[in-house]
């Protein structure tokens, strides 16, 4: 089964005390590819899976949400039914404002957002999700399956490991 989703990129250029930045940021069919590739690897069907999300906020070190992807993601894929873990060290009280509490539990940790699930979506690079190992995903996950929408984790032990997929990777595991 093959998708193709047009996505809208911008890059911003965040020149701060003489360092420049780039920005990544896109819209329009992001949101309709992540549920779509969450629900392919998943049989087509997330109703009653327990789906992790690491990242809520729009961009790390901040506790914006308003434009975060990963929260209409949640939203999305809850509505379809799935069991929600989120994780974000920053964005959990304005999630709880926007999602609630049904079907979702909000963890205190990224490796208490992996327990039993069946699939992981990073989709906020915070640096404290760099202490994750691909023994971290084996050990707390049902089904070790990761999608790094910014190929946080893009090395050879994590492909490896377990299920890797990763924004322009195309199939490649």
């Amino acid at each position: 089964m093959a998708f193709r989703y047009r996505l809208h990129v911008s890059i911003d250029v965040v020149v701060d005390g003489g360092e420049a930045k780039l920005e990544f940021k896109w819209s329009g069919g992001s949101m309709k590819w992540g549920v779509a590739t969450v629900e392919q690897k998943l049989d087509d069907d997330v109703k009653g899976k327990n789906i992790a999300i690491l990242g809520l906020t729009y961009k790390p070190n901040t506790d914006v949400i308003e434009e975060s992807a990963s929260v209409k993601i949640a939203s999305d894929l809850r509505q379809k039914g799935a069991k929600l873990s989120v994780y974000d060290p920053a964005g959990m009280e304005n999630t709880r404002k926007i999602l609630g509490e049904d079907n979702i539990c909000y963890a205190n940790a990224a490796t208490e957002c992996l327990k039993g699930s069946e699939f992981c979506l990073l989709a906020t690079p915070w640096e404290e999700f760099k202490a994750l190992t691909p023994d971290d995903f084996g050990q707390y996950m049902k089904r070790p399956c990761l999608l790094d929408c910014w190929r946080f984790f893009n090395s050879p032990e994590f492909k490896k490991r377990l299920e890797y997929f990763a924004i322009g990777l195309g199939s490649e595991k």
